[in-house]
């Protein structure tokens, strides 16, 4: 029998295996298991400054090894139609997100009809179905028996209340937006992005006009769900010695919109003083923010 080698599979599967055991480790380090897709509890891992590095290192190579296996096995052609049909989940996402649909089926187990979700968020019923089953196959929101549509842990993420649904949605509706024109902007005479292509207005710009305030406001809202997918507001004051700084001593923010990451500076270090620049109507949205409790 010819001896094929197939180390490149299996030294994949093995990675993965590795990880997923030490995934397993660091739940059971702190008295849990991993929570299903299906629960709606969330994790005692939500913020990345208090995740083990372990655990991130592991999360990473799944993420990547279980991607590449995927990619190793499948077709080609079968792979590269899949990547070309991703605009379609992300647009469903853009659709649902914008609906609240999440909020609809906030405390409710046992799921709602999309036909009632459609009535009450006002849209078309059976498209909301076809999208909150293509959604389910993703694994966002699970259909618990046909055409009935429950919460799940990855869908709770579109909650209004939650700002991760915010990013979602800029990046499902000014990302595609964009997106569309990014082939018309590659001529290596044209100097304009795609957004602007788009819209006619380069990206803030077009926040400032009477189509883009709700954006403009959306924004604000997607800067702290960046910051606390990614943490860099939990990372900003670890990242240089701010406590050795005299005090008085003044950071400038250049582009800061909201000032939510270095908000987090300023709490970890009083003695700090702040100034935040941004357009008229960002800064105008970070005060508001300030004089509320969004900061804490």
């Amino acid at each position: 029998m010819a001896n094929f080698d197939n180390s490149h599979v299996t030294a994949l599967t093995a990675l993965i295996n590795d990880a997923v055991q030490d995934v397993i480790a660091e739940y059971a380090a702190v008295g849990q298991a991993i929570p299903s897709l299906n629960s709606l509890k969330p994790g005692p891992f939500q913020v990345p400054a208090e995740t083990p590095a372990r655990l991130m290192k592991a999360i990473k190579i799944i993420e990547a090894a279980c991607a590449q296996l995927t990619y190793t096995v499948s077709p080609p052609g079968s792979v590269m139609l899949n990547k070309a049909l991703e605009h379609g989940e992300a647009a469903c996402l853009s659709v649902v997100t914008e609906a609240r649909i999440a909020d609809l089926l906030l405390d409710q187990p046992a799921g709602l009809p999309a036909s009632k979700l459609a009535d009450i968020a006002g849209i078309h019923a059976g498209k909301l179905t076809r999208i909150l089953r293509l959604l389910a196959t993703k694994h966002c929101f699970k259909e618990v028996q046909p055409g009935v549509f429950a919460n799940n842990r990855l869908s709770m993420k579109l909650l209004s209340a939650d700002p991760t649904s915010a990013l979602v949605l800029q990046r499902t509706d000014d990302g595609l937006l964009a997106s569309a024109y990014l082939n018309k902007t590659m001529s290596k005479d044209d100097n304009g992005i795609p957004y602007q292509r788009a819209t006619g207005f380069p990206y803030f710009d077009f926040d400032s006009q009477p189509d883009g305030l709700k954006r403009s406001e959306r924004f604000a809202r997607t800067m702290v769900g960046w910051g606390q997918i990614f943490g860099k507001e939990h990372f900003l004051p670890q990242a240089y010695p701010w406590s050795v700084q005299p005090p008085e001593t003044t950071i400038c923010d250049v582009a800061g919109g909201n000032g939510f990451a270095t908000m987090a500076l300023l709490k970890a270090h009083p003695h700090l003083n702040l100034v935040l620049q941004d357009q008229t109507q960002i800064i105008d949205r970070a005060r508001e923010l300030c004089s509320s409790s969004s900061f804490g």
